[in-house]
């Protein structure tokens, strides 16, 4: 009896890691980008051209490397502030490396389903973005 436990629990594992994309175990989906502003501003946050949310900087947001099957997130962060100009700043999705990792151990189904369902097969950089406004008044 404790043989067949034994066997199960060992063939559940093997069949966990056959059925999983690389990327997807190694790596993740969500990252967490810093929005920066030396003073309170709002943030219009767009994904390919749709808007998805308007938030207050300095924040954190969580975003998802993947918009949806084997399309990568470009994202688009407006910062507005009034008597300032707004300020435009891109950060787009990019191929992580450990996708590659499906070709010895995820095979085909991690590669061509798992990791471009999951978003996984992509990356996003983690450094702040932001503006840093400048009184012109102070200036003069």
């Amino acid at each position: 009896m404790k043989m067949i436990k034994c066997v199960s629990a060992i063939l559940s594992v093997v069949l966990a890691v056959m059925n999983s994309g690389c990327a997807s175990i190694v790596s993740r989906k969500i990252y967490n980008v810093p929005l920066q502003s030396n003073e309170n501003s709002s943030v219009d946050v767009y994904n390919r051209g749709k808007f998805l949310m308007t938030v207050e900087a300095p924040t954190v947001l969580s975003l998802h490397s993947g918009a949806s099957f084997f399309v990568p997130s470009h994202y688009t962060f407006t910062f507005k502030k009034d008597g300032y100009p707004d300020t435009v700043k891109k950060l787009d999705a990019s191929l992580d490396g450990w996708y590659f990792g499906n070709i010895i151990f995820g095979g085909l189904l991690g590669m061509l389903i798992i990791d471009p369902a999951t978003g996984a097969m992509y990356k996003l950089d983690e450094s702040p973005l932001g503006v840093n406004w400048v009184d012109t008044n102070a200036q003069k």
